[in-house]
């Protein structure tokens, strides 16, 4: 027995481990995309998508549920409450994905995945919830602050990497002339 419990630790941690790697790489490249879209701008090119999901964005406008079809859970779940005007239950979030093309059959337990998705994206403060009077809670909705906020972040650092591109450019000028 101790070690089936060894093993459910293991497993925790590991876990663990995996969600914080998961979320410094989501900072990562959302400082990358900032990047990319302020050089873009200053070079005057269109930005090219930088993720699979940018770029079904783009073909979504052609097929509306081809997003859904081929995205992963968490963008699949951020985009499905994105377009819903009130907040949905988990329940409801794993019918309409279903609706939409979304591979439930690639998890054994989809509403576990989509409870668990959906307590990572409301720690990293993604989305509010809706607690009946008992405390449950029975639906979810994206956080348009931490939309908004993220956003201003993002022109933020776009802000400051065209900056830091300026100035390179400035020194480059002025080792020319020397």
């Amino acid at each position: 027995m101790a070690d089936y419990q060894k093993a459910l630790n293991a497993a925790h941690a590991e876990v663990q481990e995996i969600l914080k790697k998961r979320s410094e790489l989501d900072q990562r490249l959302e400082q990358l995309k900032a990047t990319i879209n302020a050089l873009s701008t200053l070079l005057n090119v269109t930005p090219q998508p930088t993720s699979p999901t940018e770029s079904l964005r783009l073909a979504e406008q052609i097929n509306p549920h081809i997003f859904y079809g081929a995205a992963g859970i968490s963008d699949a779940i951020r985009q499905l409450l994105a377009d819903s005007k009130v907040p949905m239950s988990a329940v409801e979030i794993k019918t309409a994905l279903a609706e939409k093309g979304f591979d439930m059959d690639a998890y054994s337990s989809p509403l576990v995945v989509i409870h668990n998705t959906l307590n990572r994206l409301d720690k990293q403060g993604e989305l509010v919830t809706v607690k009946n009077p008992a405390g449950q809670v029975v639906g979810y909705s994206l956080n348009s602050l931490s939309t908004a906020r993220e956003r201003f972040k993002q022109a933020h650092k776009a802000k400051a990497a065209g900056e830091q591109l300026r100035d390179l450019k400035a020194m480059t000028e002025r080792h020319k002339q020397k």
